[in-house]
């Protein structure tokens, strides 16, 4: 197997790691796994990146703008967050954990998508309410109720997310990142 496909697969196979640890973490009352699960994905990527300064500051921006979309999201009702320290409607330190695992993948195993704006936004309007809603069905967060408009408002959120993440990727340097 190719180098870019075996580094692109261990990217998929770690981030899905990530993602249940922070969510039956915050599941089961332990926030606490989700930034430790985010320092051992970023960790295990790091050591073999050309620039790996740039990938960590990407994924820290990446993080904070999802803090402040899913803080925004929980002010309104759309989200509440389980397993968190600070108040109801601010976004836990578990999922921003998870945006920065996320940014994570797109300059590697999503990075595909980068030439393709229309298919990551098709993509970031399925794939983003699905893994909400896939939060809320393990009891992670709750959904505002009637659902639908909860998926609804995602699915406009990560339609115009998707494709601008990936714009920022290429803005902060990460393009490409080849294998070493």
């Amino acid at each position: 197997m190719p180098r870019d496909m075996l580094k692109n697969l261990a990217n998929v196979v770690t981030f899905q790691a990530g993602w249940f640890t922070c969510v039956l973490g915050a599941a089961t009352d332990h926030g606490w796994a989700g930034p430790l699960a985010c320092i051992i994905y970023l960790a295990s990527h790091l050591w073999h990146l050309p620039d790996p300064a740039r990938y960590l500051r990407f994924c820290t921006v990446v993080g904070f703008l999802g803090l402040a979309i899913d803080s925004t999201l929980g002010a309104f009702g759309i989200i509440t967050f389980h397993a968190s320290p600070l108040p109801g409607w601010v976004c836990p330190p578990w999922l921003t954990a998870l945006w920065m695992m996320f940014a994570g993948t797109l300059p590697l195993s999503l990075n595909w998508l980068t030439e393709r704006p229309r298919l990551a936004a098709l993509l970031g309007a399925l794939g983003g309410p699905a893994s909400y809603y896939a939060g809320a069905s393990l009891g992670a967060i709750d959904l505002y109720n009637p659902s639908v408009t909860s998926l609804l408002i995602l699915a406009v959120v990560w339609g115009i997310l998707m494709p601008a993440l990936l714009r920022l990727k290429n803005r902060m340097g990460l393009q490409t990142l080849p294998a070493s």
